[in-house]
């Protein structure tokens, strides 16, 4: 079954930053960010959409409770004008949408966790978390989550699941070292006094292949079994024309008897190769059902 929403709110139509989905609702920040400033500080324009289709969503107004739903765009109703914003304004947190660096949601759905490296103006690099049922931002601290991009919810390690990315190389790089990262799911409150313990594996799954250049790669979790998927974005080396591939690895994760992480039944799934006469580079998007 197809459902198809209406248009997107006029900030998403130059593209978004990141979509998060959290049960029923699709959270979408604009990647667009107009600086502007006032006094000596610096804010952006832009911020969250939320796209909602339950009628019992807090994101619905209690007119829209009273009739059959479907899918549509919701202001958030602590972001006035779809702006960064906290419970004041201007916002005291300042963070440009392009320079977040992972994300990922905690189990029970009720906040999401956004890691953010010192963009273009003077901010601090850390972690805030957003609660989709407060509506509010918070800032967790200085400490960033060890992945990059999404970290999944793993139900049988009880643990996010990234790409692992020193937090102490985010300044100079934003390219994950080929490692697995399993990081302690923590909460909006415990986060405030100490960042979660993670741990990495040791295998690097990365190509490593002097005719390949990696580019970037994405996680797909399938579920049951704690099983992944590793999709390796690739650029032929050496070549007149532009030369693609992608790598696709299947493999489980579980703790041996120390606690360390392991991956097993590690098992290359497929590799396709193709030519681009674009003069950009293509972008790979990987999803499970």
């Amino acid at each position: 079954m197809l459902n198809v929403a209406r248009l997107l709110p006029s900030g998403l139509r130059n593209g978004y930053n990141l979509a998060v989905a959290v049960r029923n609702r699709l959270y979408m920040i604009e990647s667009c960010s107009d600086a502007f400033e006032q006094g000596d500080a610096h804010y952006y324009s832009g911020g969250l959409h939320c796209l909602a289709a339950n009628r019992d969503d807090h994101c619905l107004t209690a007119a829209d409770r009273s009739r059959d739903q479907k899918w549509d765009w919701r202001q958030l109703p602590d972001s006035p004008g779809f702006s960064w914003s906290w419970s004041n304004w201007p916002p005291e947190l300042r963070f440009d949408a392009q320079s977040i660096i992972a994300h990922a949601v905690h189990p029970r759905g009720r906040t999401i966790f956004l890691s953010v490296a010192a963009g273009e103006y003077p901010v601090e690099s850390g972690t805030y978390t957003y609660g989709t049922g407060s509506g509010r931002w918070r800032r967790c601290g200085n400490w960033m989550l060890p992945f990059k991009g999404q970290g999944h919810y793993d139900y049988e390690l009880d643990a996010w699941v990234g790409l692992h990315l020193p937090p102490d190389e985010v300044e100079t790089s934003d390219v994950a070292d080929g490692h697995i990262c399993a990081c302690s799911v923590t909460s909006a409150a415990a986060s405030r006094l100490q960042p979660p313990e993670w741990k990495v594996g040791r295998e690097k799954l990365f190509l490593e292949d002097t005719d390949w250049r990696h580019m970037d790669a994405k996680l797909v979790y399938m579920g049951e079994g704690s099983m992944y998927c590793l999709v390796e974005r690739l650029q032929g080396e050496g070549s007149l024309l532009k030369k693609y591939g992608l790598r696709l690895t299947t493999f489980s994760l579980r703790y041996g008897e120390d606690g360390e992480l392991l991956t097993v039944a590690h098992r290359p799934a497929g590799f396709y190769e193709f030519l681009s006469c674009s003069s950009g580079d293509f972008v790979a998007q990987a999803f499970w059902m």
